[in-house]
């Protein structure tokens, strides 16, 4: 390959440390399209080594690299991906994988060889978010930086796995429990409307009823919940308590709202939801608390710029996904 190899190699390094530009994904990803290339990718790699910071981005942006690369591949499924306008657009939708990528040298996919043959992969990359429907019919929204995996279906029993959040609208079936499985509980129910938090990050789960009935199980305990109810589960303790509905679902529309959260967890919300790295320095101060509401237009500076009426902040973009931030 020559130039066109050294060229490759230079732009797969700068995506291992995160470095790599909108614009160059969609050509990377079609340069590794073809099965030949991959072992260029997998050549370098196995000469890169990552800082601890690297690593973290490399493992960020696979998913973003993965879904333009399975753009040239036959996906199967029935999703629907919507489109976000912000600073950092990017064309990368979520994707269904049936199986594994063959060949592809996966940074963030764990323990692949206890995955099912038939087992289905849903993810979707930091700033997107996509609607799902399942083989019972049933929908899901899932949202940025989020997983949902599910094998078949039976009669008894539908069962999916989540790292994320996701709004569920579950087809009633009086036969077929739909159990959702995260890190920290197990949820049943056998139709009804409800949205889970469960993103690593911030160390709880939160399941918001909408309407029908949950079983919550977590801690050997048995949860109920009744409509407009949201359950917390943080390490042993698990609270109740009454939420207005629109404050746990509005990422749906691309509203969002927050009341009294802490700037250290509404940061990585931000992150999530604009596919940027913002480094957070509080100073003398301790966390503060904050509240406010955001919808789809806005873009991270003008949520910045907000966020910098309660709360004096200095901020200045460092790299294309980057944001250095001190709280005044």
């Amino acid at each position: 390959m020559g130039k066109k190899s050294n060229k490759y190699k230079e732009m797969i390094i700068r995506y291992l440390e995160g470095q790599l530009l909108d614009n160059e994904y969609e050509e990377l990803s079609s340069f590794l399209s073809e099965k030949e290339n991959l072992r260029l990718f997998d050549e370098t790699k196995k000469y890169w080594t990552p800082s601890t910071k690297e690593s973290r981005k490399a493992d960020q942006n696979w998913i973003r690299l993965r879904s333009r690369i399975a753009r040239n591949k036959v996906i199967t499924g029935n999703i629907k991906s919507n489109k976000r306008y912000f600073q950092w657009a990017y064309r990368a939708a979520a994707i269904l994988i049936i199986g594994l990528i063959v060949g592809l040298t996966i940074i963030n996919l764990r323990n692949t060889s206890k995955l099912a043959v038939n087992q289905t992969i849903i993810e979707t990359p930091r700033g997107e978010k996509s609607k799902i429907t399942l083989p019972d019919g049933s929908e899901v929204w899932l949202n940025s930086s989020s997983e949902l995996r599910y094998s078949s279906f039976t009669t008894k029993l539908r069962q999916v796995s989540l790292k994320g959040e996701a709004y569920f609208n579950i087809k009633r079936s009086e036969k077929a429990l739909f159990k959702v499985i995260t890190e920290r509980c197990d949820i049943e129910v056998f139709g009804t409307k409800f949205n889970v938090m469960a993103y690593d990050d911030f160390h709880r789960n939160e399941i918001t009823l909408i309407s029908g009935k949950v079983n919550i199980r977590a801690s050997n305990k048995t949860i109920e919940m009744i409509p407009g109810e949201r359950t917390i589960i943080k390490n042993e303790s698990i609270t109740k308590e009454r939420v207005p509905i629109e404050q746990s679902i509005g990422w749906v529309d691309n509203t969002f709202i927050f009341d009294d959260i802490l700037l250290t967890e509404l940061i990585k919300r931000l992150e999530l939801r604009y596919d940027v790295d913002i480094d957070l320095e509080l100073g003398s101060e301790s966390d503060v608390s904050f509240g406010g509401t955001f919808k789809n237009e806005e873009t991270i500076w003008q949520v910045l710029d907000a966020i910098n009426v309660y709360v004096p902040i200095e901020y200045e973009r460092t790299s294309s996904r980057e944001i250095s931030m001190k709280v005044k």
